[in-house]
C-alpha cells in the first residue's frame, strides 16, 4: 500500500512564498541562490507530459516551451520540480520583458 501512494504523483503544491528578513540564515544546512525577479512555476511530468503551473495553479506550459523541454530531457518519467521563468536581459528590466514576452494571461 505505501509503495502504490508513493507512486501516485501529489496534487497542486502551493509554492512557498518568501518573506523579509534581516539577514539570511547561516550555518552548514544552509545553501542560499540567486534571487531573480520572476515567475515560480511548479514542473510536474508524468504519462499524460509536462506542466507548468503558477502558483495560483494556472497552466503556463504553452508559454515557456523551453521549460517544457528542460524538463522532458531531465531522462526520468514522473517529476516535480519547482523552478522559476526570468528574463536575462538587463536586471533593472527583467519583470516587464518577461511579461511583454509572454503576454497577458
Amino acid at each position: 500500500m505505501l509503495l502504490r501512494a508513493l507512486q501516485i504523483p501529489p496534487g497542486f503544491i502551493e509554492p512557498c512564498l518568501p518573506y523579509p528578513a534581516d539577514r539570511p540564515p547561516s550555518g552548514p544546512d544552509w545553501v542560499h541562490e540567486i534571487k531573480h525577479d520572476g515567475y515560480r512555476l511548479m514542473a510536474r511530468r508524468n504519462a499524460a507530459g509536462v506542466r507548468l503551473l503558477t502558483r495560483n495553479g494556472h497552466d503556463w506550459s504553452s508559454r515557456f516551451p523551453l521549460i517544457v523541454a528542460a524538463v522532458l530531457s531531465m531522462g526520468c518519467s514522473r517529476t516535480t520540480a519547482r523552478c522559476r521563468a526570468f528574463h536575462r536581459d538587463h536586471v533593472a528590466a527583467q519583470m516587464e520583458n518577461l511579461y511583454n514576452s509572454i503576454g497577458p494571461e
